[in-house]
Formats: structure tokens, sequence, C-alpha cells
């Protein structure tokens, strides 16, 4: 079945991008940026004028605040009124991303890091997912492990997880003798990486043309890389921001902290989430130049669409061109009832509301495409909508 329903192309839905719904607790850390305590701020759609080359921590036209700042060691809790759900690997998601964070990270080429090279101005913060019982609470918190995926100061292999030495043991070294990744200040490095939150710029222009055109295919990132039009170092393909992957959830000793099993970290299975937690990952670091604190902005959460390749019609299961009744039968299949999560991303064609399930709303999709199809009766490509 999942071979018959990743034959071609999904139809864009960017009417379904998603986002933070709502946040449960903010907890202000010393530094927090005055005037930058909102934390309504980090729910819904992010800024639209984000640029890779200077922090948007305001709607330039009107002045209102677009980022919340956490402040050091200050946190969120940010909750998802449908489930987030763990996705695939494909070619249209080569990273299995489920989420991107956005913050008001910038490439500084007036600062460059001790290698000469233009700094980008990181101020991470560690991201921990859950799910909740039927009251409503986390049972249990998970840390998402980040990831180097371009490392200018070592020769190894990347894209790469951090060792426990490099993950578990920051300290601050004087400026400007210091080996950024090495002693885990990540605030100032052309190194870039993945799973943590503020540390890879947002392309604002991309997330307007995406809502404006309804045309989904500025969403994916390649790699965590920033585009820049005038420089291929940087080019990528997405959204930008910091790309989370749910399968890098790692049992943690605490918040931040995986917990070891010898030396290795301990990785679980998660299909869903439905909470976030953004933390700043340090409380000690002062911006070397004489800038005050480094503690983490947070502008929005995207929730990534179903990134799945389905039929067109998504109706026509089995690719022949007719929508009929062995096309029901495998609609059937996969139908969960309301609030309960279909029975594997094969199904996810079908969730026409992208609210994790396949219930009698999406059925109704469905239905449309039926009534004008059946065995060997050609199938209206534009029975499912525009």
């Amino acid at each position: 079945m999942v071979c018959l329903l990743l034959t071609t192309i999904q139809r864009s839905r960017a009417d379904l991008l998603r986002y933070a719904d709502d946040y449960v607790e903010y907890n202000e850390g010393p530094g927090a940026q005055p005037g930058y305590t909102d934390p309504s701020k980090a729910v819904g759609q992010p800024s639209i004028y984000h640029s890779i080359f200077a922090p948007d921590n305001g709607n330039p036209y009107t002045g209102e605040q677009t980022v919340l700042s956490l402040g050091q060691s200050g946190y969120i809790t940010l909750k998802f009124n449908h489930p987030v759900l763990n996705q695939p690997l494909s070619t249209r998601n080569p990273f299995g991303y489920d989420l991107l964070i956005w913050g008001n990270t910038f490439l500084g080429y007036d600062v460059l890091t001790p290698d000469f090279e233009p700094a980008i101005f990181q101020e991470q913060g560690f991201v921990e997912v859950a799910q909740t019982d039927e009251q409503g609470a986390p049972i249990e918190w998970y840390l998402i492990l980040p990831r180097i995926f371009q490392d200018d100061i070592r020769p190894n292999p990347v894209p790469r997880a951090f060792t426990p030495d490099e993950l578990l043991q920051p300290t601050l070294g004087p400026p400007p003798d210091y080996d950024l990744l090495a002693i885990g200040d990540l605030s100032i490095s052309t190194s870039r990486f993945d799973g943590f939150a503020d540390c890879n710029p947002a392309r604002g222009s991309a997330l307007a043309t995406i809502i404006s055109s309804n045309n989904l295919d500025d969403v994916i990132l390649d790699d965590p890389r920033t585009y820049d039009p005038d420089d291929p170092q940087y080019k990528i393909e997405g959204l930008g921001g910091t790309g989370i992957d749910l399968n890098r959830a790692v049992v943690q000793s605490s918040p931040g902290i995986p917990a070891m099993n010898g030396n290795h970290f301990q990785f679980v299975q998660l299909d869903h989430i439905d909470l976030l937690r953004i933390t700043d990952a340090r409380s000690d670091d002062i911006h070397p130049y004489g800038l005050g604190p480094i503690t983490t902005e947070i502008d929005g959460v995207i929730v990534l669409p179903y990134l799945i390749e389905c039929n067109e019609p998504f109706a026509d299961v089995d690719g022949d061109g007719d929508v009929d009744q062995e096309d029901f039968g495998l609609w059937q299949l996969c139908t969960s009832g309301e609030g309960n999560i279909f029975a594997g991303f094969a199904c996810a064609c079908f969730d026409r509301d992208y609210d994790g399930d396949v219930d009698i709303t999406d059925f109704d999709a469905f239905q449309a495409c039926r009534v004008t199809s059946g065995p060997n009766v050609p199938a209206d490509p534009m029975c499912d909508g525009p």
C-alpha cells in the first residue's frame, strides 16, 4: 500500500501550514531583552520580514514585537491542537524534518570568526518534546539531540551527531583565541546545526511567497545552511530556520542533558508529539564583544505539511486512473476515527484536513472524487479541489 500511495507529487496544501497554537508556560530568565518578553509572540505564524543578514525583532512597518527573548536558562512550552507527526524520509524531506523553529539568527559579515569567515550569530536553545496524557499533561520530556551539518573546525564527516563530550561539557574561553565548537559555545560560528533553536537564519520572503502563492516548493530544507543568492556557499532550498527531526529524540537525565547508556545516547521512537519546550542552552555566556548576555529568541514554530507523494487525485490510491471500490477499500484500511492518529504514514494522503486522523471529514473529500468516477471511468484530477 505504501508503494501505491507514493507515486506522484502531492498537490500543494499551503493553506494547511500550521504553527504552535498556544503557550503553556513561559519562564523569563535573567538577561531577557526588555520589551521582548511577550510569550504570545512565539505562537502562530512567524514574521515574514526575516532576513539572513540582520535580526528581525520587530515589524518594520508597525514596530510591533515579533520575537520572544527567553533570557539565560529561560524557557517556553508550546502546544499544538493537533499532534505533530513524525514524518519519514522522502525525496521532498531528505532529513525527515517535522518542525522548523524560527529565531532571529543572522549572518554577520562585519564580525569574523577566528578562521576569518562571516559569523553566524547563534543563540542556541535546546529543544524538548513530549506527548500528553488525557488531561493534557506531559507524559515524559525527551531531548532532541542536535546534529552538526557543517563543521569548519574539524575534518570529521558531516552530518554527524555531537559526541557526548562536545554536547555535555561546554566551557567558555577568552576571545578571540577560542575554538568555538570545541568548547561548546556556538554563539559566533560558521558551523551549521540542526536540533538547536535559534541557530540558523530564516527566510521571511520564502514564507511570504508560500503563504501568498499556495505553493510549497520552498518549504524543504536540504540542509540547515542559509541561502544567499550571491554566494553559493550558503545555498539552501527551504525556509531556513532550525530543522527538528523527531527521530532524534533521546532520553534525558535532566532537562538538556541526555541519559547515557555507557557512551551511547538512548534514542526513542515517537510517532507524534503534542508539546515542545525550548530552553536557552547556556546560563553563563556573554557576548565576546561586550554586547551583553547571549539568550535564545523565538519567533515561531512551523509544522511542516505532509511531504510524502500522493496520487493525483489523492483518492486514486492504486494509481489506475479511476476512483472505485478498490480505492475505497484502501481508504477503509486507513480510517482511524476522530482524534485517533492514523496507522502508518502511508495513510497521510487521506488526512485532508491535516489533523492527524482519518475520519468522516476526510471521507467527504474522498467521496467528492468517488461520485464522479468509477471502474474505468477516469478520475477528475481536480475533484479534490484546486
